[in-house]
């Protein structure tokens, strides 16, 4: 759980407390693996190692970011301008596709359980969702269509 810039983390053996320390203030933050967190910031993309505390790695973006998303292998970030990259993390950050079919900054994704499609969201524009193939990078579905509202 990130709220603050403190996260919390509790996994079979192990909890997790503590601040999470960057340059800037983020605005997300997610588990990413064994003993390992991303944060993001307005434009930087932190990995922490949370046996030691400290960021063992940081990838300057220069995109607005608002949202995160991670599955380990896979990064999603979502920005002001609508704009969702997908990324594989390594040793560094290499992206794959930048879907821009949202024309609100984005300020939610979410994974299915699998992990093949991710949804894109933005509360700032009703009823603005977008779902994508994360292997493909592409939008296989979306809402509004012609007026029609999601549930009617």
């Amino acid at each position: 759980m990130f709220s603050d810039n403190k996260i919390s983390i509790l996994d079979k053996n192990n909890s997790y407390e503590g601040g999470l320390v960057a340059g800037q203030p983020l605005v997300d933050a997610q588990p990413c693996g064994n003993h390992q967190v991303l944060g993001v910031s307005k434009d930087c993309l932190y990995q922490w190692d949370l046996r030691m505390w400290r960021i063992v790695n940081n990838f300057r973006m220069y995109n607005a970011y608002t949202k995160l998303w991670t599955d380990g292998d896979t990064v999603a970030l979502g920005n002001k301008l609508g704009i969702v990259s997908l990324s594989t993390l390594g040793d560094e950050l290499k992206t794959y596709s930048e879907v821009t079919s949202l024309v609100t900054h984005v300020t939610e994704l979410k994974s299915n359980k699998n992990g093949g499609l991710l949804v894109e969201c933005s509360k700032w524009k009703q009823n603005a969702v977008r779902l994508i193939d994360i292997q493909k990078g592409k939008v296989v579905g979306g809402w509004p269509v012609v007026n029609t509202k999601i549930g009617m």
